[in-house]
Protein backbone atom coordinates (compact mmCIF):
# COMPACT_ATOMS: atom_id res chain seq x y z
CA UNK A 1 0.00 0.00 0.00
CA UNK A 2 1.40 3.19 -1.20
CA UNK A 3 0.73 5.08 2.10
CA UNK A 4 2.43 2.27 4.21
CA UNK A 5 5.36 2.69 2.33
CA UNK A 6 5.79 6.38 2.32
CA UNK A 7 4.07 6.94 5.69
CA UNK A 8 7.91 7.84 7.73
CA UNK A 9 8.51 10.78 4.72
CA UNK A 10 5.12 11.61 5.06
CA UNK A 11 5.77 12.28 8.85
CA UNK A 12 9.10 13.84 8.83
CA UNK A 13 7.20 16.75 6.81
CA UNK A 14 5.75 18.18 10.08
CA UNK A 15 9.20 18.41 11.91
CA UNK A 16 8.03 15.75 14.32
CA UNK A 17 11.23 15.94 16.65
CA UNK A 18 13.18 18.57 18.10
CA UNK A 19 17.14 17.79 20.33
CA UNK A 20 15.61 16.80 23.13
CA UNK A 21 11.82 15.83 22.65
CA UNK A 22 8.90 15.26 20.27
CA UNK A 23 6.63 17.51 19.55
CA UNK A 24 3.72 15.52 17.39
CA UNK A 25 1.63 12.80 18.36
CA UNK A 26 0.18 10.51 15.54
CA UNK A 27 -3.24 8.57 15.51
CA UNK A 28 -4.22 5.70 13.15
CA UNK A 29 -8.14 4.92 13.66
CA UNK A 30 -10.10 2.11 11.48
CA UNK A 31 -13.65 1.65 10.95
CA UNK A 32 -15.54 -0.57 8.90
CA UNK A 33 -20.14 -0.88 9.03
CA UNK A 34 -20.24 -1.95 12.13
CA UNK A 35 -17.18 -0.51 14.59
CA UNK A 36 -14.31 2.13 15.03
CA UNK A 37 -11.29 1.58 16.91
CA UNK A 38 -8.07 3.30 17.94
CA UNK A 39 -5.50 0.98 16.37
CA UNK A 40 -2.01 2.86 17.37
CA UNK A 41 -0.88 6.13 19.07
CA UNK A 42 1.96 7.59 19.98
CA UNK A 43 4.60 10.79 20.10
CA UNK A 44 7.56 9.01 18.96
CA UNK A 45 7.58 8.51 15.33
CA UNK A 46 10.02 5.94 15.11
CA UNK A 47 7.98 3.76 16.65
CA UNK A 48 4.63 4.82 15.14
CA UNK A 49 5.93 4.24 11.46
CA UNK A 50 7.25 0.80 12.19
CA UNK A 51 3.93 -0.22 13.67
CA UNK A 52 1.46 1.82 11.35
CA UNK A 53 3.56 -0.22 8.27
CA UNK A 54 2.86 -3.78 10.35
CA UNK A 55 -0.68 -2.80 11.16
CA UNK A 56 -1.99 -1.22 7.98
CA UNK A 57 -0.18 -4.19 5.69
CA UNK A 58 -2.15 -6.88 7.85
CA UNK A 59 -5.72 -4.82 7.11
CA UNK A 60 -8.22 -6.01 4.83
CA UNK A 61 -9.77 -3.57 3.02
CA UNK A 62 -13.01 -3.62 2.14
CA UNK A 63 -13.56 -2.67 -1.43
CA UNK A 64 -16.99 -2.93 -1.42
CA UNK A 65 -17.98 -0.89 2.12
CA UNK A 66 -21.23 0.81 1.35
CA UNK A 67 -21.65 1.88 4.98
CA UNK A 68 -19.71 3.15 7.34
CA UNK A 69 -18.89 4.25 10.71
CA UNK A 70 -16.83 7.09 9.84
CA UNK A 71 -18.85 10.05 11.98
CA UNK A 72 -17.76 8.13 14.86
CA UNK A 73 -13.85 7.86 13.73
CA UNK A 74 -13.86 11.38 13.47
CA UNK A 75 -15.67 11.54 16.72
CA UNK A 76 -12.71 9.63 18.38
CA UNK A 77 -10.19 11.76 16.63
CA UNK A 78 -10.97 14.87 18.25
CA UNK A 79 -11.68 13.30 21.52
CA UNK A 80 -7.83 12.11 21.43
CA UNK A 81 -6.81 15.74 20.50
CA UNK A 82 -5.34 16.97 23.42
CA UNK A 83 -3.51 19.81 21.86
CA UNK A 84 -4.71 21.66 18.78
CA UNK A 85 -4.49 21.97 16.21
CA UNK A 86 -4.87 18.78 14.22
CA UNK A 87 -5.12 17.36 10.90
CA UNK A 88 -7.26 14.80 10.17
CA UNK A 89 -6.59 11.94 6.79
CA UNK A 90 -9.44 10.78 6.31
CA UNK A 91 -9.37 7.76 2.69
CA UNK A 92 -12.53 6.54 1.78
CA UNK A 93 -14.14 4.80 -0.83
CA UNK A 94 -16.38 6.36 -3.52
CA UNK A 95 -18.69 3.21 -2.84
CA UNK A 96 -19.46 4.29 -0.07
CA UNK A 97 -23.25 5.38 0.17
CA UNK A 98 -24.12 5.47 3.93
CA UNK A 99 -22.81 6.99 6.69
CA UNK A 100 -24.37 5.85 10.11
CA UNK A 101 -25.17 8.79 12.49
CA UNK A 102 -24.26 9.09 16.03
CA UNK A 103 -26.33 10.90 18.65
CA UNK A 104 -24.86 14.16 17.96
CA UNK A 105 -23.39 15.26 14.21
CA UNK A 106 -23.69 18.52 13.16
CA UNK A 107 -21.85 20.26 15.64
CA UNK A 108 -19.22 17.90 16.67
CA UNK A 109 -16.16 19.67 14.65
CA UNK A 110 -14.71 22.04 16.55
CA UNK A 111 -12.33 24.85 15.14
CA UNK A 112 -9.05 22.99 16.35
CA UNK A 113 -9.59 20.26 13.50
CA UNK A 114 -9.05 20.14 9.63
CA UNK A 115 -10.31 16.82 8.47
CA UNK A 116 -9.05 16.09 4.79
CA UNK A 117 -10.96 13.40 2.50
CA UNK A 118 -9.26 10.85 0.24
CA UNK A 119 -11.61 9.83 -2.08
CA UNK A 120 -10.24 6.27 -3.64
CA UNK A 121 -12.32 5.49 -7.13
CA UNK A 122 -14.39 2.37 -7.52
CA UNK A 123 -14.06 2.13 -11.02
CA UNK A 124 -17.86 3.32 -11.54
CA UNK A 125 -17.98 6.54 -10.16
CA UNK A 126 -16.75 9.19 -11.74
CA UNK A 127 -18.12 12.47 -9.81
CA UNK A 128 -15.37 14.04 -7.73
CA UNK A 129 -18.02 15.17 -5.55
CA UNK A 130 -18.74 11.57 -4.40
CA UNK A 131 -18.32 12.22 -0.57
CA UNK A 132 -21.67 11.51 1.60
CA UNK A 133 -22.91 14.70 2.80
CA UNK A 134 -22.42 13.99 6.74
CA UNK A 135 -18.85 13.78 5.44
CA UNK A 136 -18.97 16.51 3.39
CA UNK A 137 -20.58 18.67 5.71
CA UNK A 138 -17.55 17.95 7.86
CA UNK A 139 -15.02 18.25 5.26
CA UNK A 140 -16.89 22.50 4.74
CA UNK A 141 -17.08 23.10 8.02
CA UNK A 142 -13.29 22.11 8.84
CA UNK A 143 -11.88 23.72 6.13
CA UNK A 144 -10.55 20.46 5.07
CA UNK A 145 -9.89 19.47 1.58
CA UNK A 146 -11.62 17.34 -0.82
CA UNK A 147 -8.73 14.46 -3.31
CA UNK A 148 -9.98 12.56 -5.74
CA UNK A 149 -7.74 9.40 -6.19
CA UNK A 150 -7.18 6.97 -8.68
CA UNK A 151 -6.56 3.16 -8.00
CA UNK A 152 -3.17 3.63 -9.35
CA UNK A 153 -1.84 6.41 -7.64
CA UNK A 154 2.24 5.50 -7.01
CA UNK A 155 2.84 8.48 -4.70
CA UNK A 156 1.29 10.19 -2.37
CA UNK A 157 4.24 12.26 -0.83
CA UNK A 158 4.20 15.30 -3.16
CA UNK A 159 0.08 15.99 -2.04
CA UNK A 160 0.62 15.66 2.08
CA UNK A 161 3.89 17.79 0.72
CA UNK A 162 2.04 20.45 -0.31
CA UNK A 163 -0.92 19.96 2.29
CA UNK A 164 0.53 20.10 5.36
CA UNK A 165 1.91 23.40 5.41
CA UNK A 166 -1.26 25.10 4.20
CA UNK A 167 -3.93 25.68 6.66
CA UNK A 168 -5.30 29.25 5.95
CA UNK A 169 -8.33 28.50 3.54
CA UNK A 170 -8.61 32.01 1.19
CA UNK A 171 -10.51 30.70 -1.78
CA UNK A 172 -12.89 28.08 -1.98
CA UNK A 173 -15.59 27.52 -5.56
CA UNK A 174 -16.72 25.07 -7.53
CA UNK A 175 -19.15 24.55 -10.61
CA UNK A 176 -21.17 21.64 -11.09
CA UNK A 177 -20.43 21.78 -14.69
CA UNK A 178 -17.16 22.81 -15.71
CA UNK A 179 -16.91 21.26 -19.15
CA UNK A 180 -19.15 22.72 -21.48
CA UNK A 181 -17.85 26.10 -19.84
CA UNK A 182 -15.20 26.98 -17.40
CA UNK A 183 -14.95 27.92 -14.08
CA UNK A 184 -13.69 31.65 -13.50
CA UNK A 185 -13.52 32.78 -10.41
CA UNK A 186 -11.31 35.51 -8.32
CA UNK A 187 -8.50 33.45 -6.13
CA UNK A 188 -7.29 35.66 -2.95
CA UNK A 189 -3.33 35.99 -2.20
CA UNK A 190 -2.86 37.39 1.05
CA UNK A 191 0.10 39.93 0.68
CA UNK A 192 2.74 38.72 3.41
CA UNK A 193 2.35 34.98 3.26
CA UNK A 194 5.38 32.72 3.19
CA UNK A 195 3.46 30.19 -0.06
CA UNK A 196 0.18 29.04 -1.28
CA UNK A 197 -0.71 26.18 -2.87
CA UNK A 198 -3.90 26.28 -5.72
CA UNK A 199 -5.45 22.97 -5.99
CA UNK A 200 -7.69 22.32 -9.22
CA UNK A 201 -9.63 18.98 -9.05
CA UNK A 202 -11.44 17.75 -11.93
CA UNK A 203 -12.42 14.46 -13.96
CA UNK A 204 -9.52 15.13 -17.19
CA UNK A 205 -8.60 18.39 -16.56
CA UNK A 206 -8.14 20.11 -20.06
CA UNK A 207 -7.12 23.73 -19.56
CA UNK A 208 -6.14 25.46 -16.46
CA UNK A 209 -5.27 29.53 -16.18
CA UNK A 210 -4.34 31.97 -13.47
CA UNK A 211 -3.36 35.25 -13.97
CA UNK A 212 -2.02 37.17 -11.06
CA UNK A 213 -3.09 40.66 -9.86
CA UNK A 214 -0.33 42.44 -11.59
CA UNK A 215 -1.55 40.56 -15.07
CA UNK A 216 1.90 40.00 -15.44
CA UNK A 217 4.68 37.00 -14.41
CA UNK A 218 5.94 38.85 -10.96
CA UNK A 219 3.00 36.61 -8.76
CA UNK A 220 2.26 39.14 -6.99
CA UNK A 221 -0.28 39.17 -3.97
CA UNK A 222 -4.04 40.11 -4.39
CA UNK A 223 -6.76 39.21 -6.35
CA UNK A 224 -6.06 36.86 -9.02
CA UNK A 225 -8.53 35.40 -12.13
CA UNK A 226 -8.30 31.66 -11.95
CA UNK A 227 -9.83 29.56 -14.32
CA UNK A 228 -10.47 25.58 -15.00
CA UNK A 229 -12.27 23.15 -17.78
CA UNK A 230 -12.49 19.68 -17.73
CA UNK A 231 -13.80 16.98 -19.71
CA UNK A 232 -16.49 16.13 -17.66
CA UNK A 233 -17.98 16.56 -14.70
CA UNK A 234 -17.97 19.60 -11.92
CA UNK A 235 -14.60 21.09 -10.50
CA UNK A 236 -13.60 22.52 -7.81
CA UNK A 237 -10.71 25.47 -7.26
CA UNK A 238 -9.04 26.18 -3.46
CA UNK A 239 -6.36 28.68 -2.67
CA UNK A 240 -4.80 27.97 0.25
CA UNK A 241 -1.95 29.55 1.78
CA UNK A 242 1.18 28.98 4.55
CA UNK A 243 1.22 32.56 6.73
CA UNK A 244 2.41 33.58 10.55
CA UNK A 245 -0.97 35.76 10.34
CA UNK A 246 -3.66 33.94 12.66
CA UNK A 247 -6.94 34.85 12.93
CA UNK A 248 -9.59 33.52 15.58
CA UNK A 249 -13.72 33.96 15.27
CA UNK A 250 -16.12 33.77 17.83
CA UNK A 251 -19.85 34.63 18.13
CA UNK A 252 -21.56 36.52 21.35
CA UNK A 253 -24.61 38.49 22.25
CA UNK A 254 -22.82 41.99 23.56
CA UNK A 255 -20.05 43.84 21.69
CA UNK A 256 -18.48 44.30 25.28
CA UNK A 257 -18.17 40.34 25.74
CA UNK A 258 -14.88 38.85 25.60
CA UNK A 259 -15.74 35.02 25.97
CA UNK A 260 -17.00 33.80 22.45
CA UNK A 261 -18.98 30.96 21.68
CA UNK A 262 -16.92 29.48 18.49
CA UNK A 263 -20.38 28.40 16.33
CA UNK A 264 -23.12 30.59 15.76
CA UNK A 265 -24.98 31.12 18.89
CA UNK A 266 -28.62 32.32 17.25
CA UNK A 267 -28.30 28.45 16.13
CA UNK A 268 -29.68 27.45 18.76
CA UNK A 269 -32.33 29.97 19.93
CA UNK A 270 -36.23 28.99 20.13
CA UNK A 271 -37.18 33.00 19.95
CA UNK A 272 -36.80 34.25 16.69
CA UNK A 273 -33.97 35.96 15.17
CA UNK A 274 -31.60 38.23 16.75
CA UNK A 275 -28.73 40.57 16.52
CA UNK A 276 -25.15 39.27 17.49
CA UNK A 277 -21.53 39.73 17.50
CA UNK A 278 -18.82 38.17 15.82
CA UNK A 279 -15.51 38.47 17.41
CA UNK A 280 -12.32 38.57 15.85
CA UNK A 281 -8.41 38.08 17.46
CA UNK A 282 -5.74 38.27 14.58
CA UNK A 283 -2.06 38.12 15.63
CA UNK A 284 0.70 39.88 13.23
CA UNK A 285 -0.73 43.69 13.22
CA UNK A 286 -3.26 42.88 10.45
CA UNK A 287 -6.27 44.92 10.57
CA UNK A 288 -9.84 43.37 9.37
CA UNK A 289 -12.35 45.52 7.97
CA UNK A 290 -15.19 43.76 6.77
CA UNK A 291 -17.28 40.67 7.35
CA UNK A 292 -19.34 38.90 4.71
CA UNK A 293 -22.01 36.41 5.25
CA UNK A 294 -23.26 34.39 2.71
CA UNK A 295 -26.13 31.42 2.36
CA UNK A 296 -25.35 28.23 1.11
CA UNK A 297 -27.62 25.84 -0.73
CA UNK A 298 -26.25 22.67 0.51
CA UNK A 299 -27.61 21.10 -2.57
CA UNK A 300 -25.68 23.55 -4.97
CA UNK A 301 -22.47 25.00 -3.33
CA UNK A 302 -21.79 26.72 -6.56
CA UNK A 303 -24.35 28.92 -6.05
CA UNK A 304 -23.96 31.10 -2.77
CA UNK A 305 -25.67 34.34 -2.26
CA UNK A 306 -24.65 37.52 -0.14
CA UNK A 307 -26.69 38.39 2.72
CA UNK A 308 -24.65 41.20 5.01
CA UNK A 309 -21.61 42.85 4.91
CA UNK A 310 -20.73 44.54 8.20
CA UNK A 311 -17.43 46.49 9.31
CA UNK A 312 -14.95 45.39 12.02
CA UNK A 313 -13.77 47.85 14.49
CA UNK A 314 -11.05 47.76 16.50
CA UNK A 315 -10.91 46.87 20.18
CA UNK A 316 -8.40 47.94 23.09
CA UNK A 317 -5.98 44.94 22.70
CA UNK A 318 -4.66 45.64 26.04
CA UNK A 319 -7.67 44.25 27.83
CA UNK A 320 -9.38 42.41 25.47
CA UNK A 321 -8.85 38.78 24.23
CA UNK A 322 -10.46 39.58 21.10
CA UNK A 323 -9.21 42.41 19.73
CA UNK A 324 -11.61 42.89 16.99
CA UNK A 325 -15.48 42.86 17.01
CA UNK A 326 -18.56 43.27 13.93
CA UNK A 327 -21.22 45.29 13.80
CA UNK A 328 -24.32 43.83 14.93
CA UNK A 329 -25.52 41.03 12.03
CA UNK A 330 -28.27 38.98 12.08
CA UNK A 331 -27.50 35.31 10.57
CA UNK A 332 -30.47 33.90 8.84
CA UNK A 333 -31.76 30.69 9.54
CA UNK A 334 -29.96 28.90 6.75
CA UNK A 335 -28.59 25.40 7.04
CA UNK A 336 -24.97 26.41 5.81
CA UNK A 337 -23.75 29.70 6.21
CA UNK A 338 -20.11 31.36 5.27
CA UNK A 339 -18.43 34.02 6.86
CA UNK A 340 -15.60 35.68 5.01
CA UNK A 341 -13.04 38.07 7.22
CA UNK A 342 -11.06 40.79 4.76
CA UNK A 343 -8.41 43.46 5.16
CA UNK A 344 -6.51 45.98 2.80
CA UNK A 345 -3.53 47.88 3.98
CA UNK A 346 -2.78 50.07 1.97
CA UNK A 347 -3.85 48.58 -1.39
CA UNK A 348 -2.72 45.73 -0.19
CA UNK A 349 -4.73 42.47 0.70
CA UNK A 350 -3.25 41.34 4.12
CA UNK A 351 -6.41 39.26 4.85
CA UNK A 352 -9.15 37.18 3.20
CA UNK A 353 -10.39 34.26 4.92
CA UNK A 354 -12.95 32.06 4.51
CA UNK A 355 -15.30 29.75 7.29
CA UNK A 356 -18.23 27.77 7.02
CA UNK A 357 -20.64 27.22 9.89
CA UNK A 358 -23.66 24.92 9.61
CA UNK A 359 -26.96 25.21 12.06
CA UNK A 360 -29.33 22.93 12.94
CA UNK A 361 -32.98 23.51 11.29
CA UNK A 362 -35.27 23.75 13.41
CA UNK A 363 -33.18 25.24 16.29
CA UNK A 364 -31.64 23.17 19.07
CA UNK A 365 -30.63 23.68 22.26
CA UNK A 366 -29.42 19.99 23.44
CA UNK A 367 -26.13 20.52 22.50
CA UNK A 368 -25.92 22.43 25.70
CA UNK A 369 -25.71 20.87 28.82
CA UNK A 370 -29.20 21.07 30.88
CA UNK A 371 -30.32 22.17 27.52
CA UNK A 372 -31.20 25.53 28.16
CA UNK A 373 -30.34 28.65 26.48
CA UNK A 374 -30.86 32.18 26.46
CA UNK A 375 -32.84 34.50 23.99
CA UNK A 376 -29.69 34.62 22.18
CA UNK A 377 -29.04 30.71 21.80
CA UNK A 378 -25.87 31.29 24.37
CA UNK A 379 -26.18 28.38 26.82
CA UNK A 380 -27.54 28.01 30.57
CA UNK A 381 -25.27 26.47 32.83
CA UNK A 382 -26.37 24.19 35.57
CA UNK A 383 -24.84 24.72 38.84
CA UNK A 384 -20.62 23.82 38.90
CA UNK A 385 -20.61 23.94 35.05
CA UNK A 386 -19.12 26.31 32.36
CA UNK A 387 -17.91 27.01 28.89
CA UNK A 388 -19.39 26.99 25.49
CA UNK A 389 -21.50 23.85 25.60
CA UNK A 390 -21.68 24.15 29.79
CA UNK A 391 -20.19 20.60 30.40
CA UNK A 392 -16.73 21.93 31.94
CA UNK A 393 -16.81 21.64 35.55
CA UNK A 394 -15.84 24.27 38.42
CA UNK A 395 -13.43 22.31 40.73
CA UNK A 396 -13.47 22.80 43.84
CA UNK A 397 -10.26 25.12 44.52
CA UNK A 398 -7.13 24.40 44.84
CA UNK A 399 -8.23 21.24 42.49
CA UNK A 400 -7.09 21.50 39.38
CA UNK A 401 -9.28 21.66 36.07
CA UNK A 402 -8.06 19.16 33.60
CA UNK A 403 -9.30 17.20 30.22
CA UNK A 404 -12.76 17.37 31.55
CA UNK A 405 -12.26 16.13 34.90
CA UNK A 406 -11.27 17.97 38.53
CA UNK A 407 -8.06 16.52 39.59
CA UNK A 408 -8.13 16.86 43.79
CA UNK A 409 -5.90 17.48 46.28
CA UNK A 410 -5.48 14.82 49.20
CA UNK A 411 -7.95 15.00 51.87
CA UNK A 412 -10.46 15.90 48.53
CA UNK A 413 -12.75 13.80 46.45
CA UNK A 414 -16.08 14.06 44.40
CA UNK A 415 -16.78 15.37 40.36
CA UNK A 416 -16.35 18.63 41.50
CA UNK A 417 -13.43 17.80 44.23
CA UNK A 418 -16.21 19.70 46.21
CA UNK A 419 -16.24 17.08 49.39
CA UNK A 420 -13.58 17.50 52.22
CA UNK A 421 -13.01 14.02 54.25
CA UNK A 422 -12.35 15.28 58.10
CA UNK A 423 -10.70 11.98 59.64
CA UNK A 424 -10.64 12.55 63.84
CA UNK A 425 -10.41 9.97 66.43
CA UNK A 426 -14.12 9.01 66.99
CA UNK A 427 -15.75 9.39 62.95
CA UNK A 428 -14.77 10.28 60.13
CA UNK A 429 -16.85 13.57 58.48
CA UNK A 430 -17.78 15.05 55.19
CA UNK A 431 -17.76 18.66 54.36
CA UNK A 432 -19.19 19.69 51.10
CA UNK A 433 -18.02 23.22 49.71
CA UNK A 434 -19.83 25.50 46.94
CA UNK A 435 -17.55 26.76 44.56
CA UNK A 436 -17.43 29.98 43.19
CA UNK A 437 -16.58 30.54 39.35
CA UNK A 438 -13.49 33.05 39.28
CA UNK A 439 -11.97 34.26 36.25
CA UNK A 440 -9.47 30.83 36.42
CA UNK A 441 -11.82 29.10 33.64
CA UNK A 442 -11.68 31.95 31.91
CA UNK A 443 -8.16 32.08 31.47
CA UNK A 444 -8.17 28.94 30.77
CA UNK A 445 -10.65 29.35 28.05
CA UNK A 446 -8.37 31.89 26.93
CA UNK A 447 -4.90 30.16 26.86
CA UNK A 448 -7.32 27.05 24.72
CA UNK A 449 -8.10 29.05 21.94
CA UNK A 450 -4.45 30.50 21.48
CA UNK A 451 -2.46 27.46 21.45
CA UNK A 452 -4.97 26.39 18.80
CA UNK A 453 -2.16 28.77 16.39
CA UNK A 454 0.84 27.10 17.51
CA UNK A 455 0.55 23.16 17.93
CA UNK A 456 0.09 20.27 15.95
CA UNK A 457 -1.30 16.63 15.92
CA UNK A 458 -2.09 14.20 12.79
CA UNK A 459 -4.81 11.26 12.20
CA UNK A 460 -5.03 8.69 9.69
CA UNK A 461 -8.45 7.04 9.43
CA UNK A 462 -8.93 4.25 7.40
CA UNK A 463 -11.61 1.96 6.38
Amino acid sequence: MTLAMEISQILYLTNVTTETSYKKEFTLIVHDSKESHVLLSSYNPILFIERFQSLVSSLTLIPNLDNTMGLLSIVQAQKMNIQPTAQVYYFTNQAVKNVQNISRHWDIIGRHMEVNFFTIADGVTTEIFALQKQLELVQKMSNGRLIPLGKTENTLYPLFADMMGVTTLTTDNEQYNCHDAPLEINGYLEDGAEYSVIQVIGTGLKTVSMQDSNESNIFASGVWKLSALVTSGGCQITVRQKTSIGMILGFTSSDNDDIASTQIISQRSLSGLHPIYSLLKTTGEVTPTNLELQIVNRKRYDQPQSYSNSTITPRDANSCTYNFVSESLVVPKNELVTITVSGFDFGKLVLHRIFYYYQHLPADPSVCHGGQVDQFGQCKCPERYTGEYCWDRICQQPAIYSYGMCSCFPGFYGDFCEIELHINDTAVSQVTHIPEETTTCFSQQTFSLLVIIATFCLYFVLI
